[in-house]
């Protein structure tokens, strides 16, 4: 369990927080296998973002957060469940998941929030 996670990401480190939008009472960070992350999420024909931001992605959403990565150093984390049978869910935050997915990221700390969805995210190998 992360409390924070740095990397570098376009030559600026970014420092990951839950975002303190959500009950964050058992929220915990980890870092996501992006591989395992797309298998998955490329299935979600309303929500996935794909490369460049295209398919179900919110407009101007995307660009807005290349934008931000560049000129932040502090990133909420996407919150996401994963269900019982290995399905990931976004609560929040895919565009961010795709921006940073897209600059090369193969682990992108990513935010659970019960125990259930940590289980679930070691069974079906997402996080270690």
């Amino acid at each position: 369990m992360l409390k924070f996670k740095e990397f570098i990401a376009e030559s600026i480190q970014h420092k990951f927080i839950v975002d303190p939008g959500f009950d964050n009472e058992n929220a915990s960070l980890h870092n996501f296998n992006v591989g395992r992350v797309e298998k998955s999420f490329s299935k979600d024909k309303d929500k996935y973002v794909s490369k460049g931001g295209g398919g179900a992605a919110i407009k101007d959403r995307y660009p807005e957060v290349q934008d931000y990565l560049k000129h932040n150093k502090v990133i909420h984390s996407s919150a996401v469940d994963i269900d019982d049978e290995g399905k990931i869910i976004f609560k929040n935050g895919r565009h961010r998941y795709a921006a940073l997915r897209d600059s090369g990221q193969k682990q992108i700390p990513m935010s659970l929030h019960s125990d259930e969805a940590r289980e679930n995210a070691k069974k079906f190998g997402y996080i270690n």
